[in-house]
C-alpha cells in the first residue's frame, strides 16, 4: 500500500476516546486494588459483555461434529488436514457451518 493511501485511509477512520481505565463509571479514580477488584474491574467486564463479547448462552446448545474430508499428505506430508463441519443442533439440516 502506498504512503498517501494509507495516509488517507487513517484520516477516514473516526476518533474514538477509550475511557480511562482508572477512574470508575460514576468518575471516582482508582487508587486500591479493592477498588479495582469490587469496582473497576466488574464494571469493564460488563463494558465487554454488552458491547463485544455478548453473554454465554444459559443452555448447552447440543452442537456436534463430522469429520467431512480428509487429507493424509497436506503440505507434501507434512501435515494431515481434516474439514469438519460442526452441527448445531440434532438435527443435522438445521445450522452448521
Amino acid at each position: 500500500m502506498n504512503l498517501l493511501l494509507a495516509a488517507a485511509v487513517l484520516s477516514s477512520v473516526l476518533q474514538y476516546p477509550l475511557p480511562d481505565a482508572l477512574v470508575s463509571s460514576s468518575g471516582q479514580p482508582v487508587r486500591n486494588a479493592q477498588t479495582w477488584r469490587n469496582q473497576r474491574r466488574p464494571e469493564i467486564m460488563r463494558l465487554f459483555t454488552d458491547q463485544v463479547y455478548g453473554e454465554t448462552p444459559s443452555a448447552k446448545p447440543e452442537i456436534h461434529f463430522r469429520v467431512t474430508s480428509t487429507d493424509e499428505h497436506a503440505l507434501n506430508g507434512a501435515a494431515v488436514r481434516k474439514q469438519v463441519t460442526v452441527f448445531f443442533s440434532k438435527d443435522e439440516t438445521g445450522p452448521r457451518m
